[in-house]
């Protein structure tokens, strides 16, 4: 009956691949396959080729999201799509008198700047650098208090 289990997984590899790049956990992916999450870690550790798919789901995801977490930590341009009244008067060029009075939407496109986020910088630079930039809890020794705490952040050159 596994042997059976085994086949029906090995012919969804693509799919599971899918799956774990669109977010689903192994648990998930189990009740897709209907075995269970423990029956998917064995067969993970038995059959390489289903380890290589879900690394390379979980790979490219990592990717997508690294290069999300890098624009937001350095900051970006966007184009946004924006909507625009334009009110229009016309004007009886021999009396002056106004004629006919209307508004219109139109639509236009701005350049929208999003600035650097200071958590992503800081989190890229913990997580990238961990040497360099580490950030410790030390007890307040001029504290009576022993649930004061300061923190301190290192920055090694």
């Amino acid at each position: 009956m596994a042997f059976g289990k085994w086949e029906s997984v090995k012919e969804k590899l693509a799919l599971i691949e899918a799956w774990f790049r669109d977010g689903l956990s192994e648990r998930q992916i189990a009740g897709k396959l209907g075995i269970s999450k423990d029956t998917l870690t064995k067969y993970k550790h038995e059959h390489p080729e289903l380890a290589a798919a879900l690394k390379k789901g979980q790979e490219a995801v990592d990717a997508e999201i690294e290069t999300a977490l890098f624009k937001r930590a350095s900051g970006y341009s966007v184009e946004v799509r924006k909507a625009y009244k334009c009110k229009h008067i016309e004007f009886d060029e021999e009396t002056g008198r106004k004629i006919r009075e209307f508004e219109e939407l139109k639509t236009g496109y701005n350049e929208v700047h999003v600035p650097p986020d200071t958590k992503a910088q800081v989190f890229w630079l913990k997580n990238r650098l961990p040497k360099k930039w580490r950030e410790k809890q030390e007890a307040n020794p001029e504290s009576k208090d022993d649930k004061e705490f300061r923190i301190v952040i290192d920055y090694n050159d």
